[in-house]
């Protein structure tokens, strides 16, 4: 596979416009107490919670200090964002993990306190190509999507919740309970 053990702590790039430069995030609003990002978050610890839910496999990592890749807990992110069936790990994206971040910072702040459940992050050539109706060109094959949901949670909240953030795709999949996000361009479908 494709490694993810070789991640090196380094400067977080910034979060001031849409770049598309490593580790940043186009936000459609800016963080500063909107209620939807709160202020710090560039700043501060960046932790996930997540709930490999193939596995059952839950964990809190901080991927993320003071704008700066926290190798361990960035490394620890990419595992469990791996490709389960395939066994593979890869170097996620970093604007993909503060996507998530940031979607479980908004529900946190109105109380919600969960994980985020994740169906899939990375997969394979392989493990794409064996699923019905995935993309060929997928952008979990780099490391840029996660299939996610949060128990309790409208799956339409989350839906409008990740497209306000207006930091890529958003798939909206009632029928398979769960919301796609993605760092490519901004765009919503239903699936």
């Amino acid at each position: 596979g494709g490694g993810g053990g070789g991640a090196k702590a380094g400067r977080v790039a910034g979060r001031k416009g849409h770049g598309g430069r490593r580790g940043q995030v186009g936000w459609g609003r800016q963080a500063g107490g909107d209620g939807f990002v709160a202020p710090g978050f560039w700043e501060g610890e960046r932790r996930l919670w997540l709930n490999r839910v193939a596995i059952g496999h839950k964990e809190s990592v901080v991927y993320a200090r003071d704008n700066e890749l926290v190798s361990e807990g960035y490394v620890r992110a990419c595992k469990i964002l791996g490709d389960v069936k395939g066994r593979q790990t890869v170097a996620m994206d970093v604007r993909l993990l503060d996507v998530l971040a940031a979607i479980q910072m908004h529900y946190a702040a109105y109380g919600w306190k969960l994980p985020l459940n994740v169906l899939s992050g990375y997969r394979s050539l392989k493990t794409n190509a064996g699923l019905e109706g995935a993309a060929k060109n997928s952008m979990h094959l780099y490391g840029r999507a996660a299939d996610i949901y949060m128990s309790g949670v409208d799956l339409g909240h989350l839906k409008a919740v990740s497209r306000q953030l207006q930091a890529g795709g958003v798939g909206f999949y009632p029928g398979k309970g769960f919301v796609h996000v993605d760092t490519g361009a901004v765009r919503l479908w239903a699936g």
